[in-house]
């Protein structure tokens, strides 16, 4: 029998979970604008990438595709919309990208409030980066159970265990899929797919969840 040994982190894996995070962060730049319609979509592949994480970069081709020979500046007005209309605003956002949102809840009373931001969730990532020795990922003004940031996060404890070999690093993404981006990420996702005009983020969804069953399976995270 013929046992394929995959590493729990590679350069590659870890390069497209921050591109991931940083377009829930911010607009997509002109620059991939302007590789989609000259044919030059540069994505990191990491190796042995199967599953949802294949069907996402497929979804993501097909798109780019798409928009080969179109004007870059129209596609990037199109793509800064998009975010914008998801994840900015007019009030109400139309997807939530923050953990928060999703788990936690106010009761007073005889009632209970759900769908709250800046909950509970917001201290117990701060108080998880603060063990992992870890006070800020980057500048951007949102509050830490941002996908972008938690996601972030995974990234920057996986570029620390490539650069020093060593486990602890491997642990505590292990505990914070566990115990942050696995419990949450999937209703978000689900919520992103529901929406039409969510042409270019949703196959930046199922990267996102890709990489995060990729990441399970190699972690041993049970999932659900």
């Amino acid at each position: 029998m013929n046992v394929t040994w995959r590493p729990a982190m590679d350069p590659t894996l870890v390069s497209l979970v921050s591109v991931v995070a940083a377009l829930f962060l911010e607009e997509p730049p002109l620059v991939l604008a302007e590789g989609m319609v000259r044919g030059q979509l540069d994505l990191p592949v990491p190796p042995s990438a199967d599953g949802k994480l294949t069907e996402a970069l497929d979804a993501l081709r097909s798109f780019a595709r798409a928009r080969l020979g179109g004007d870059a500046g129209q596609l990037h007005r199109q793509l800064r919309q998009e975010f914008a209309g998801l994840f900015v605003g007019p009030q109400p956002r139309t997807v939530h990208p923050y953990e928060s949102f999703y788990r936690d809840s106010l009761t007073v009373g005889a009632e209970t409030f759900q769908g709250l931001l800046m909950g509970e969730s917001v201290d117990k990532v701060r108080a998880f980066w603060a063990e992992a020795g870890v006070h800020c990922i980057n500048p951007y003004n949102y509050p830490p159970d941002h996908i972008g940031l938690e996601l972030a996060f995974v990234a920057y404890m996986g570029r620390g265990y490539l650069d020093t070999g060593e486990e602890r690093y491997l642990e505590l993404t292990r505990r914070f899929l566990e115990e942050h981006l696995l419990t949450w990420v999937p209703e978000f996702c689900a919520e992103l797919y529901a929406v039409d005009t969510a042409r270019f983020y949703k196959p930046v969804a199922q990267l996102a969840e890709g990489l995060l069953a990729i990441l399970a399976e190699r972690l041993d995270v049970g999932i659900g």
